[in-house]
């Protein structure tokens, strides 16, 4: 499944980003909302 791939690939970005980052906040809620599926 595709949202499998995704969510990998998001926790990856995940953890180059600083702890402070916006983006994190994003990426978080995307993986929640992929899980959901």
């Amino acid at each position: 499944q595709r949202f499998d791939e995704a969510v990998a690939a998001w926790e990856m970005m995940l953890k180059l980003l600083p702890a402070g980052d916006a983006r994190r906040a994003v990426i978080e809620r995307s993986i929640r909302l992929a899980q959901e599926k």
